[in-house]
Formats: C-alpha cells, sequence, structure tokens
C-alpha cells in the first residue's frame, strides 16, 4: 500500500488532494482485477511559502498549523463519491454572541446572556456532486464563506451559525449537494475580580475545559 503512494504520488507530481485520491483508485482497479472497492482517506499538512522581501519564496516554507484539509473516496469500478472537508479548523469571536430564551428547570444553572465569546474548533465536511473548475479554489470559497458569516452576523446560538454558514456554502459553491459542521463549545469564563474591588465587564476571561456542548448539523440541498 505504502509503495502505492509512492508511486501514484511520483507520477501525479502537482495533482490536488482530491485528483490524487481518484489517481489512487484507478491504480487499483488498473493493477487488481479482484479489487472492485477501494477507500482513500487523506489528511494533508498545510505549508505556505515565507514571504521575502514583499515575494513568495520559491523554496521556504512555513507550517501552517490551524485546520487539516482531509478528503475521502469511496470509488467502485460503476462509480464514486467524494468528500472534501477540514479537521479542527479553530476560530472565535469576543462578541456578536449570545444565548437566552432556552429551557429552564430545577437543574439550570446557566445564566441567560447577550454577550459571550464564541470559540470553537470545527470539524466539516461537504460531498461532491459535481466536479469544480478547480478543487482547492472551492474548498477555500467554502471555508471563507462560512468564516464571513460568522464574523458578520450576530449568533443567538451555535446551532443558528451553523444552519446560516452550511446554507451559505452551498450557495456559493453549487458543485457540493450538503455540509456537515461539527462545532464544540470552546468556553472562555469572565473572571470575578470582586475580590480586588474591580468590575469585569465582559474583558478578563479564563479557558476551562469542563464540560461543554458538542453541536453538529447537516445542511442539504432540497
Amino acid at each position: 500500500m505504502k509503495n502505492i503512494v509512492n508511486i501514484v504520488a511520483r507520477n501525479q507530481l502537482g495533482t490536488e488532494t482530491e485528483p490524487f485520491t481518484q489517481a489512487l483508485a484507478a491504480y487499483f482497479f488498473e493493477h487488481y482485477a479482484h479489487v472492485d472497492k477501494v477507500n482513500v482517506t487523506t489528511r494533508e499538512t498545510k505549508w505556505d511559502r515565507l514571504v521575502v522581501a514583499g515575494a513568495a519564496h520559491d523554496h521556504a516554507f512555513k507550517l501552517d498549523s490551524n485546520g487539516q484539509p482531509t478528503v475521502h473516496l469511496s470509488a467502485t469500478r460503476t462509480g464514486q463519491t467524494i468528500t472534501s472537508g477540514i479537521e479542527s479548523f479553530t476560530f472565535l469571536k469576543s462578541t456578536g454572541s449570545g444565548w437566552v430564551g432556552y429551557w429552564m428547570d430545577g437543574a439550570t444553572t446557566l445564566k441567560e446572556t447577550t454577550d459571550r465569546i464564541f470559540s470553537t474548533a470545527m470539524n466539516a465536511s461537504w460531498n461532491w456532486g459535481g466536479v469544480p473548475a478547480d478543487y482547492p479554489a472551492a474548498n477555500a470559497k467554502i471555508l471563507a464563506t462560512m468564516m464571513d458569516v460568522f464574523a458578520s452576523t450576530y449568533s443567538p446560538s451555535v446551532q443558528n451559525s451553523l444552519f446560516l454558514m452550511g446554507s451559505a456554502a452551498l450557495e456559493a459553491v453549487p458543485e457540493i449537494t450538503d455540509i456537515s459542521l461539527a462545532c464544540p463549545n470552546k468556553h472562555y469564563i469572565p473572571l470575578n475580580l470582586a475580590a480586588f474591588d474591580l468590575d469585569n465587564p465582559n474583558v478578563v476571561f479564563v479557558p476551562t475545559d469542563e464540560p461543554h456542548g458538542q453541536i453538529e448539523c447537516t445542511v442539504a440541498r432540497d
């Protein structure tokens, strides 16, 4: 398996990830008559060129560690499905988010707020129903579109934001049929500074790893 990946990589220099997974599957079907189905999953390590004197350097890079692009291909001799996505893409906004109007009973301790930090590490994936002109450009457009919605709209809930982000991605890239988003709450708690005779109008926070919500949704075309 390792050798096949290396052989195909050598013969597919410069090929983007989605077509590379297709080339891998094609190699198996071409060389092994007994193979009827191939599953390929890739995780990309992202390197950005260093900018030197205002220009991208030809052989020096820095690691981009925010989010790991993924592709999963499931192929048979008669058809295939391709799913692209990103794992652990971390982002936040320091305001423009709230949580009110939820069910309250004797077990509820969370207080309502219209001003809170929204922070998460998103896993997202989208299925291709058509072939875009450029996979990397289309993937980048999906992510950029979702971040525009995230930053520019008030979030009454994570659920609401994910629905709006997913809907915008479907509109921006017509070649995808659906998109799935999973976003855990990464909580930042306002510090109580009363012991120092200081107030804290949502300006000093501490991250916490206490139990948190895992919000997931899939937005699909009709």
